[in-house]
């Protein structure tokens, strides 16, 4: 059951943060409620693991669409219309924190993209 709450969250995610997800990143997700006894301070909503690559399209790249699962039964998507409902699990502290997991992330692809074009060597 989806229920939208109004609680103190971090920045929203950004579409280009949502490109740099990997599997098993964490996500906040606002409006999604833990079912179970839970405490009054604890916000309402649920950490969900990103479950898959994040897939983007050449011609528009506007778009993107990321998995995630929440339990063993629920699931869904994080795309452009819905970013704005999640924010990253890692305890970054304000936008700051945010552009410095960015560049982390960005560090991290090239690094991997300059990696794979050296092991291809005839």
């Amino acid at each position: 059951m989806i229920i939208r709450v109004n609680e103190p969250w971090g920045p929203p995610l950004t579409l280009e943060m949502a490109k740099f997800l990997t599997p098993n990143d964490h996500l906040c997700y606002r409006f999604l409620r833990r079912t179970g006894r839970t405490k009054k301070d604890q916000p309402s909503g649920v950490m969900v693991r990103v479950s898959g690559q994040p897939q983007t399209w050449k011609r528009s790249p506007e778009r993107v669409r990321v998995p995630w699962k929440y339990g063993m039964y629920e699931s869904g998507a994080v795309n452009e219309g819905n970013l704005g409902d999640f924010t990253l699990c890692d305890g970054l502290a304000g936008p700051e924190g945010q552009h410095k997991w960015l560049q982390e992330r960005r560090e991290r692809a090239h690094i991997a993209r300059v990696g794979a074009s050296q092991r291809r060597v005839p």
